[in-house]
């Protein structure tokens, strides 16, 4: 078999830039689709601990209406010192129907407005929404120390009216390992298929070479 080498280089060239790119965008939609529900099925329980501790403080919803900055009754007093206990929860953030924060326990935070948060947007119509990429976003600037952090949003009910949001900030390890092990795995799986892809398309090449080459020795002979 005789394969022409300059058809064959850029065939090979050709092969393995589309397969690696096939490999990379393959591979980062599949780790954030895994992470995402690795997070979310990890922090079911999240929001119904929330809830028990939120039916214990009833008289707090006349101050997620009071401005920014407001001195926190009792109540709250408790309230966030009871959500800080829940296993991996570091910070909180309490903001308004209209995405500013009210209190936090970073106080600088405090009075600052983050309506353009999707995942705000998204407590605020009802939504428990989960958000574990990273720290992209101005207001977590006070969050880098932490190595893995998922943020949860959750609506804050007074009767069926949604009168403000809740953030919870949790750095949990066993999370963190498990993401970790999730994304090895599926970047090695996804190499190796890559690898045999290559080869495979490698293969054909050089078959479909024997082929023509077959059938032009076939038609000369004739």
């Amino acid at each position: 078999m005789t394969v022409k080498k300059k058809p064959f280089t850029y065939y090979a060239v050709l092969s393995l830039l589309s397969t690696v790119v096939v490999v990379l965008v393959l591979g980062m939609a599949l780790v954030d689709n895994a992470n995402t529900n690795l997070t979310k099925a990890h922090l079911r329980m999240l929001p119904e601990t929330v809830d028990s501790i939120f039916d214990q403080h009833q008289d707090i919803t006349d101050w997620f209406l009071q401005p920014p900055g407001s001195a926190l009754p009792v109540s709250m007093t408790r309230l966030s010192s009871g959500l800080l206990k829940v296993p991996g929860v570091f910070r909180l953030k309490m903001w308004n129907a209209d995405g500013t924060i009210l209190w936090s326990d970073h106080a600088d935070l405090i009075g600052k407005n983050f309506a353009q948060n999707h995942h705000f947007q998204l407590a605020s119509g009802g939504k428990v929404a989960y958000n574990n990429e990273g720290f992209k976003k101005s207001e977590n600037i006070t969050e880098q120390k932490e190595r893995i952090v998922v943020e949860v949003y959750l609506p804050v009910y007074d009767g069926n009216r949604i009168i403000g949001v809740l953030e919870l900030y949790q750095s949990d390890k066993e999370l963190a390992s498990l993401v970790v092990q999730s994304s090895k795995t599926i970047w090695t799986s996804l190499v190796v298929a890559g690898v045999v892809l290559y080869l495979l398309l490698l293969a054909v090449y050089l078959l479909s070479q024997d082929v023509v080459a077959y059938f032009a020795k076939g038609r000369a002979g004739a």
